[in-house]
């Protein structure tokens, strides 16, 4: 443990920078960041012997080479080809950690603020106060250390992010007002140093507004850095949001990332998730319902080829009755990959009527691949409805020489029926930009995959 926290230069470099910044500014960010500061400064590094990291390496991140200080803007970079050409949005480019809204602020619709997160919290005191690092709070509520000495989980990344004050993007749409466009943002990586990235995202609907959002991962070039991000979403009283997240970062690059989402009543959010890049991805989604009759629908794919560790940690909090959750992931891995699934509910005893299921279902393409999967149940209701379930397979044989006695080729063959393991998933993506952009993803991944012999013979 030792030797590891003494090779991570650059997690000390960032912690001496902090040292030396005063920070007289008196605004509620710059209170949040306070904290995050002194959080940080005890905050172990994330180990395997913690629960929450048993099955995720983490060693070779503090090994890296990162350059912390980061310079460059949004609009250094040419934007256009980072976007769906499919889809008709209000734009955003977060690039190299520096956000920029690319329409103009007065095509708005009155009530909706579309703005920078650094300039949301200067002009928004009212709103940053209220809501800036509200679903953290909840996070931080819970209690990682157990009554024994032994830490369940480090907050040291989300602790990271807050301290650094980072730019990202801020969303405010007003009481009762249903966007029509969706919000794309794209988070790119330009330039080729090994840097760290990081932004902070605040999204909040108030009482009966609706929006959709897509979010989307990309690096213009092949260069090793580390992403982590920071994202809170907050949806009021009969508000609704659609989100599609995509994580496609190229293999040399290392991506952490925290959705916080609270849920009021009668409130509505439907998330699909890939995540298909990085050599090395982590994806924390923390929920929680503070009012009755929500509902949460949650669906993604976990892609994993070539070394790779794609690592997925949810927890759903059920705290107020009638509410209602489903949670279904599937994955692909193969190829000394690794996929990691851990997600929670917990049914507090206040919950009653609860309706909460969860199931995590994989395809191991090779043998020399790895799964670690575990769902979880926490109930201390009686009155629920709940289910939790994970698999693990391999390829049919059988489907396989049915496949190829039609003439079609083994490696075709095998990516058919990996594809198609996952189509129920892809197949429930209601924007349909955004579902072929899934489809052709995959397609291109699977195949690169079996031209490298990812889905060959398993032996």
């Amino acid at each position: 443990m030792t030797t590891v926290a003494n090779n991570a230069e650059w997690l000390q470099a960032f912690k001496a920078e902090l040292a030396e910044d005063d920070g007289d500014s008196s605004d509620h960010f710059d209170h949040l960041r306070r904290q995050a500061i002194d959080a940080l400064k005890s905050e172990p590094l994330p180990f395997r012997t913690m629960e929450r990291w048993r099955y995720t390496p983490v060693d070779a991140l503090f090994k890296l080479p990162l350059n912390i200080a980061i310079t460059g803007a949004a609009n250094d970079i040419e934007h256009s080809d980072l976007f769906n050409p499919e889809v008709d949005a209000y734009r955003f480019v977060v690039s190299n950690g520096h956000a920029l809204f690319l329409g103009n602020a007065a095509d708005l619709p009155e009530g909706v603020t579309f703005t920078t997160m650094h300039k949301g919290m200067q002009e928004n005191q009212t709103l940053a106060s209220r809501y800036a690092g509200t679903a953290m709070r909840h996070q931080g509520a819970e209690n990682t250390v157990t009554a024994s000495p032994v830490q369940k989980d480090s907050k040291l990344f989300q602790y990271l992010n807050q301290s650094a004050t980072p730019d990202g993007v801020f969303i405010h749409v007003a009481e009762g007002i249903q966007l029509e466009k969706p919000v794309e943002i794209v988070f790119v990586k330009t330039g080729d140093q090994a840097d760290l990235l990081q932004s902070h995202n605040l999204v909040v609907l108030e009482k009966n507004a609706a929006m959709t959002l897509i979010e989307k991962h990309v690096d213009e070039k092949t260069s090793r850095s580390f992403c982590n991000n920071q994202s809170e979403l907050i949806i009021d009283d009969h508000a609704s949001m659609k989100h599609y997240y995509l994580q496609q970062q190229e293999t040399s690059s290392w991506h952490r990332d925290g959705i916080h989402r609270i849920q009021a009543a009668d409130s509505q959010y439907q998330g699909w998730f890939g995540c298909c890049g990085s050599q090395w991805c982590r994806l924390e989604m923390n929920a929680f319902f503070t009012g009755e009759n929500a509902l949460s629908e949650v669906q993604g794919i976990q892609l994993a080829m070539h070394g790779q560790v794609n690592d997925i940690h949810l927890d759903m909090h059920h705290d107020e009755p009638n509410c209602h959750s489903e949670q279904h992931f599937r994955g692909l891995v193969a190829e000394k990959s690794k996929i990691v699934f851990d997600g929670n509910i917990t049914v507090s005893q206040d919950a009653q009527k609860t309706i909460a299921h969860l199931s995590d279902n994989n395809l191991m393409l090779t043998r020399n691949a790895e799964v670690d999967a575990k769902p979880q149940l926490e109930i201390y209701a009686d009155d629920v409805q709940c289910s939790h379930g994970t698999s693990i397979g391999e390829l049919d044989e059988q489907q396989v020489f049915y496949l190829r006695s039609r003439g079609i080729s083994e490696e075709r063959a095998r990516r058919l029926l990996s594809i198609g393991y996952v189509s129920e998933i892809i197949e429930k993506i209601e924007l349909d930009a955004f579902r072929h952009e899934m489809q052709e993803l995959l397609e291109r991944q699977l195949q690169a995959s079996g031209a490298k012999g990812a889905l060959g013979v398993i032996e």
